[in-house]
């Protein structure tokens, strides 16, 4: 079979498109029901159903390209970072307390996951080790495989982290708060701009950023770069265009459908497992994140909520639609994700055990490791 093209990548046209509307009908069941964040948590539910199931919607299983995520993402952030108002940048100085708590955070949240991982499931050592990081999904499932990992139940266990705070922190979120998340979440600051204007705007902002993100290398550059890019045009008046909530729609859809079809091919003996002890790390994640938002809430005069948000080991993009659809500032949300998956990189190799150290380039187990890969 020859492969659909460079655009496609191995993904089939009609495989690529059957999966967009198993998202679009999922998204659109829950926004009738009047899920909060329906459109991402539908897609999310109907395209991992299909995925477990073995649903084929065209030559293959349930897939996307990856050119769907480089859309949808760069335009995300650079929507987010319109949010850079002289309001934001003002409240900037009350951030100090919250970043700085992340360096105690962190390694508690680190330790106590991985010790429930040890402890109820046995994982070993390197496995529940790297299973356990904070963030940085790719770079810790590397090293984690570097040290003699699983890379399976590494790379299953934090994506349902993930998909877990979807699914449970909206619906959690407006029971406590009240607050209705079921309309879509707008853009920070209002434009009087035509919709197709803002959308070129916004395009170009988002080429621009995500070349800017991956030349100074940060992570997740295709949403940071964006963000940062974002953010200097509107701080400086260069540009207002906002999201509209159609392209909101569409990349909550691409981001729900991209992190269900992860479950793609996964043994059900296996998902079980990572499910009970996703779970169980959930509960314990969920309950530290609560008890610093509290704490810091009242210490650092910063809304709690959004503390909760940027406290919680969800991915960097699903917490700030959250934000965004609580009205919280997103641009505070995001910030703090991005510090958090550069300090738990920074602390995964102060902290590794001697038995869960990636092999040292140039000793005899590196040299032994590369032989038998």
């Amino acid at each position: 079979m020859k492969r659909p093209g460079r655009i496609w990548g191995e993904v089939s046209p009609r495989t690529a498109l059957g999966t967009l509307a198993l998202a679009l009908c999922g998204g659109a069941l829950a926004a009738w029901l009047a899920l909060p964040l329906a459109w991402l948590l539908g897609s999310v539910f109907v395209v991992g159903l299909a995925a477990v199931l073995g649903i084929s919607p065209g030559p293959g299983r349930v897939d996307l390209p990856p050119i769907a995520r480089s859309l949808a993402i760069p335009l995300l952030g650079a929507g987010i970072g319109a949010g850079f108002t002289p309001e934001v940048v003002a409240g900037m100085p009350q951030w100090w307390v919250t970043i700085l708590a992340l360096g105690l955070y962190l390694p508690l949240l680190h330790q106590m996951v991985y010790r429930i991982l040890r402890r109820s499931a046995h994982l070993s050592e390197p496995t529940a080790f790297y299973a356990a990081v904070p963030g940085g999904l790719v770079e810790s499932v590397q090293m984690g495989e570097a040290a003699g990992g699983d890379v399976q139940m590494m790379t299953l266990l934090h994506l349902l982290r993930m998909i877990a705070c979807v699914l449970l922190i909206p619906p959690g979120l407006a029971l406590v708060s009240g607050q209705d998340l079921s309309r879509l979440p707008v853009s920070p600051q209002g434009a009087d701009l035509a919709w197709w204007r803002a959308a070129a705007e916004l395009i170009v902002i988002s080429l621009a950023g995500a070349g800017l993100g991956h030349l100074l290398r940060l992570p997740a550059a295709v949403f940071f770069g964006p963000l940062l890019m974002s953010a200097l045009a509107h701080a400086t008046g260069l540009s207002t265009a906002t999201l509209s909530p159609l392209v909101i729609i569409a990349a909550q859809v691409v981001i729900g459908a991209g992190l269900g079809a992860k479950f793609v091919a996964m043994s059900p003996r296996l998902l079980l497992i990572a499910l009970r002890l996703t779970l169980f790390t959930s509960l314990a994640s969920g309950t530290l994140a609560i008890g610093f938002a509290l704490a810091l809430s009242r210490l650092a005069g910063v809304d709690g909520y959004a503390v909760f948000l940027a406290y919680a080991p969800g991915g960097i993009i699903e917490m700030s639609l959250i934000a965004m659809s609580m009205q919280l500032n997103p641009i505070f949300v995001s910030s703090h994700h991005l510090l958090r998956i550069v300090f738990a990189l920074i602390g995964v190799r102060l902290m590794a055990p001697a038995t869960a150290r990636p092999p040292v380039a140039g000793t005899h187990s590196a040299r032994r490791g590369k032989a038998v890969r």
